[in-house]
């Protein structure tokens, strides 16, 4: 078990301690409060109040870039999903042994994913749209 010279205690226990710090911190923090309201409350002094609030919003852009990049990931796979679909839906459509009723599926199928590709296209928020916010946070 390795211990904290500092703190005298495990260091799991230690992060524990600073993890229920920084969940006060930002506790009070959204409730209002400044950073000399928050050291007189939790008996800390600002400097580490201050240190505290800025690991804080370090941490949250991170799960933001980390949001984000998950999101531009999966509308690429979504859409190349779409595009893959498309591409087999106009081998059935132009194959001359496929019947009608195949053919007329298939068509359907290919409306609805330049349907669904233009809704995801338009509608939901553009690469940049959501770079340009994740990067604003």
């Amino acid at each position: 078990m390795e211990i904290n010279p500092r703190a005298r205690i495990s260091k799991q226990k230690y992060l524990k301690q600073i993890e229920w710090l920084r969940n006060k911190v930002r506790d009070l923090l959204i409730r209002g409060y400044s950073q000399t309201e928050i050291s007189d409350i939790l008996h800390i002094s600002q400097p580490t109040i201050s240190r505290d609030i800025s690991r804080i919003y370090q941490d949250r852009k991170k799960r933001q870039r980390r949001f984000g990049n998950e999101f531009f990931l999966n509308l690429q796979n979504t859409l190349a999903g779409l595009t893959e679909i498309i591409k087999k839906s106009w081998t059935i459509v132009n194959d001359p042994q496929a019947d009608q009723k195949e053919r007329m599926k298939a068509m359907s199928i290919i409306l609805q994913c330049y349907d669904k590709r233009l809704h995801l296209l338009t509608n939901e928020p553009t690469f940049d749209a959501v770079r340009e916010y994740i990067e604003s946070k």
